[in-house]
């Protein structure tokens, strides 16, 4: 330990010039600005691309429940009548067992993509447009 004290006592501190440092703060703003602004354009892009995504996930999954009859129970639920009251459980089962999961996870995986890297790129242009060094 001692030896490595010896060699820090000899070390000078250096005071760097304010221009330099100026200029070096400006190269890392200018870093930060390139790499934001890329960022900013690769979530857009993903984010438009998820709202197409979601478009066509959401017709699958209109189709899907057609197909399945998803509708037809549910439109059980606003006739009214004492069978659906009293066969509650086994409307719930067939309501349930007629959902399209895969299709339904695909949408919401989408959505999520699309307002997570939305907000991301927001907050990259957000930062671009702050106030910059000089």
């Amino acid at each position: 330990m001692n030896s490595l004290q010896h060699l820090f006592i000899r070390i000078q501190i250096v005071e760097v010039p304010s221009e330099v440092r100026l200029l070096i703060l400006e190269r890392i703003d200018s870093y930060e600005r390139h790499v934001a602004k890329r960022r900013a354009m690769i979530e857009g892009i993903v984010s438009v691309l998820s709202l197409v995504g979601i478009v066509y996930v959401f017709e699958s999954v209109a189709l899907s429940m057609e197909r399945s009859g998803f509708f037809d129970y549910f439109s059980l639920l606003f006739m009214g009548d004492a069978a659906v009251v009293s066969y509650w459980k086994e409307l719930g089962f067939s309501l349930f067992e007629s959902i399209p999961a895969f299709s339904v996870a695909a949408l919401l995986g989408g959505v999520t993509i699309f307002f997570w890297t939305g907000l991301r790129a927001v907050r990259n242009v957000k930062s671009l447009v702050g106030p910059k060094i000089a």
